[in-house]
């Protein structure tokens, strides 16, 4: 007996229906997974390791730092967590008594009574404390709180008083076996023995030190490798000779230092600055291995800076400022890379013998470089201030006019020297100043006269100017690349400008609205020195800055 199937029951019928069914159900499925994905919103940075997410703070100010806590369980677990703790207790005296008593209370909980606010934090990798006058927080509480952290073996330590009177630190700072980081900020030292064996980096800034106290400083804390002592009153002469891992040594505006010698043979970095006329030995002597000098002394003459270059055959980086007394120098050295020459108003002549120099920065009213050999640059800037008494020899024919000839046809090695032209009433970038000659005439002008390699520097220089500039040229070739070069960078720069951060001053980029471009072609025979008659464009750049409360104000004194 044969049974025959309708085919509303036929089973070939009913497999087809059901497995189109199925694909839906499945589709349906697998878009409301996709679904259920995109609206979960996965937070991959939250599932980084902590130490990594301790990192990411580390570049946060102390507030946004603490409002992540509010951001999830696991953040409030990172910020519990955290180790480093900054307090700036310089605007309490605008808070109320509430609100200061509860301040305080968050201070005590975090370093004092830690179970009660951060179960998890034991040891503290940073603290540092911020104080100035009038904020109602007494020497016994900052004594509490510092001494809270050395228990909890504190690894930095920073201080700032910034009040009529110096703060005189507890005996247990000076003995902190775990302390590896300490800046003090016009504090007072006890006069207990100093026992600071892993100590590696040492700040002192307006503290009143002889050089007793500092010896004994010195002699306490073997393994220092960063010394630096910032406007500190009494230290008469330094003497460093049983340090064997220093590496850099700071003295900036120590005023009554009238000797300093160094003997360890490790220095790698020494930098001094004094904007006094008091005369100070400096023996480096024993620094055969110092890789970078960086020099702001007014007394420096031609025979102490003479007898210290001779001394130092691994100098990689040299950087004088406002050395008044330097007329005639001469550097010589196969390892100097980076040279840098500001403000040293004497300067006439400065013989450069170093072939594998890279980097050229200079900022005078003359031109003093005579290259001996052919140097290897790759970066320059030269900015040539105005000044009335060398007009003449800017002329053609003069001398810094012919020096800056002959400087420009030896560094052959950069792809490119670009002249900015910077007057009151007009601001003009020319493109590769080694191919023309009327720009040259322009630097006997009173006005500055930037040479550089990069083009963003002379763009920077050009509109970070007060009041912001309405417009500015380029003169390059009709087949330059130049100017949309420019034109690009100043779109990028308006499009994402994050470079200034948190600063309250922004820089131009965070006015720039608009830029509107006008471009001229015009021939000119006595600009080129290849062909005489080559043509030129002049592409000027129109500015419409944001009209807020600073690009307001910057708008109204362009206009004026």
């Amino acid at each position: 007996m044969y049974i025959v199937a309708s085919k509303r029951n036929s089973p070939i019928r009913s497999m087809g229906a059901s497995s189109k069914k199925c694909k839906k159900r499945g589709k349906r499925k697998s878009g409301n997974r996709v679904k259920r994905r995109v609206n979960r919103k996965i937070d991959y940075i939250s599932d980084l390791p902590e130490h990594v997410l301790h990192h990411v703070l580390s570049y946060l100010h102390a507030k946004d730092a603490a409002r992540t806590s509010i951001l999830s369980t696991r953040w409030s677990e990172v910020w519990n967590s955290y180790q480093k703790v900054a307090f700036d207790l310089r605007h309490l005296h605008k808070m109320k008594s509430a609100s200061k008593k509860n301040y305080k209370n968050v201070i005590d909980g975090l370093l004092k009574y830690p179970e009660v606010g951060r179960e998890q934090l034991y040891c503290i990798d940073k603290l540092k404390l911020c104080l100035a006058a009038d904020s109602g927080i007494t020497e016994s509480d900052l004594n509490d709180w510092i001494s809270a952290a050395v228990e909890r073996k504190v690894g930095e330590l920073e201080v700032q008083v910034k009040s009529g009177i110096s703060y005189l630190l507890p005996s247990c700072v000076i003995c902190g076996s775990s302390i590896t980081a300490l800046n003090l900020y016009k504090c007072l030292l006890p006069d207990d023995s100093i026992n600071l064996p892993r100590l590696q980096k040492l700040s002192f800034k307006l503290m009143d030190i002889t050089p007793l106290m500092l010896q004994n400083f010195i002699s306490g804390c073997p393994l220092i490798e960063d010394l630096r002592l910032i406007q500190c009153v009494g230290l008469k002469s330094l003497r460093i000779g049983n340090l064997e891992r220093l590496r850099r040594v700071d003295l900036h505006m120590c005023h009554m230092l009238d000797k300093i010698v160094i003997e360890t043979q490790c220095l790698e970095t020494f930098w001094y600055y004094n904007n006094k006329k008091r005369l100070c030995n400096i023996n480096l002597s024993a620094c055969r291995a110092l890789k970078e000098l960086m020099l702001e002394y007014p007394r420096m003459t031609d025979k102490m800076f003479r007898d210290q270059m001779l001394e130092f055959p691994e100098l990689e980086k040299l950087v004088i400022s406002r050395c008044n007394g330097l007329k005639k120098i001469r550097l010589t050295g196969d390892k100097l890379r980076k040279l840098v020459i500001r403000r040293c108003r004497r300067l006439k002549e400065a013989h450069i013998s170093a072939p594998n120099i890279s980097s050229l920065e200079y900022r005078g009213k003359r031109m003093p470089f005579m290259l001996q050999t052919r140097p290897r640059l790759k970066e320059v800037m030269l900015t040539f201030e105005p000044s009335l008494r060398v007009a003449s020899e800017w002329e053609v024919g003069g001398v810094d006019a012919s020096r800056l000839y002959s400087f420009l046809e030896v560094i052959d090695h950069c792809k490119g020297l670009n002249l900015m032209s910077l007057n009151k009433l007009d601001i003009v970038i020319y493109e590769d100043v080694r191919a023309m000659f009327l720009p040259l005439r322009h630097i006997s002008k009173p006005h500055g006269v930037q040479i550089s390699a990069r083009f963003q520097d002379l763009l920077d220089a050009a509109l970070k100017t007060s009041p912001l500039p309405p417009t500015f040229s380029v003169v390059s070739h009709n087949s330059s690349e130049f100017p949309e070069i420019i034109y690009k960078e100043l779109n990028k720069e308006k499009a994402e400008p994050d470079c200034c951060g948190c600063f309250k001053n922004k820089c131009w980029r965070h006015y720039l609205k608009n830029v509107f471009v006008k471009n001229r072609i015009f021939e000119s025979s006595e600009w080129s020195k290849a062909s005489t008659s080559l043509e030129w464009q002049k592409t000027t750049f129109t500015f419409d800055w944001k009209t807020d409360r600073q690009g307001r104000k910057n708008q109204k004194a362009g206009r004026s």
